[in-house]
């Protein structure tokens, strides 16, 4: 009766469209600001049932950021919608989940809204974010294939995939 596991860590970054890498760099900048203490909130939140306060900052950006976040044009956004408890699109429409959160606290920093863009499935949200249709996918792992069409900042949220499995015991049949 042994166990066997596979470790996988996955790297959770932003992707974003090619064709906007200032809004890259302003996302980056946005999710550099939230400060560790923040982040172990986020964690203790999703996480554990502890609960910690919100710490708030704003930031620096330089003429050609605040051009582009003058800019009247929205941030639109594609989550996965059925992915608990990173994220998912509740019955109401709503992005919730543990990057709801984070992205709550990135677009106060940028102060720039970021808007959903709702999808019925994970794959019909790449197709979105190939086609152009939102600027960003909010947990993307970085593929060679996303790599055509997406940008990628560095990896927001770091989680450890464990899957455990018995071996099949050999029962005799009597």
């Amino acid at each position: 009766h042994y166990m066997r596991k596979v470790v996988r860590t996955l790297l959770m970054s932003i992707g974003v469209r090619k064709d906007r890498p200032l809004l890259q760099t302003l996302l980056q900048k946005g999710m550099d600001a939230v400060s560790d203490q923040e982040t172990l909130h986020l964690r203790e939140v999703w996480l554990s049932p502890s609960k910690a306060s919100h710490l708030e900052d704003s930031l620096e950006f330089n003429e050609r950021e605040k051009a582009y976040l003058s800019a009247p044009d929205e941030i639109t956004m594609c989550i996965d919608p059925d992915w608990m408890p990173y994220e998912k699109i509740d019955e109401n429409g709503k992005h919730v989940g543990m990057t709801a959160d984070y992205y709550d606290a990135f677009a106060l920093r940028i102060g720039k809204p970021i808007r959903l863009v709702k999808t019925d499935t994970w794959l019909q949200s790449l197709e979105k974010a190939r086609a152009r249709d939102c600027d960003i996918l909010s947990l993307a792992m970085q593929t060679e294939e996303r790599s055509g069409y997406l940008d990628f900042t560095k990896p927001y949220l770091i989680s450890p995939m464990v899957i455990a499995a018995r071996r099949p015991t050999r029962q005799k049949i009597a």
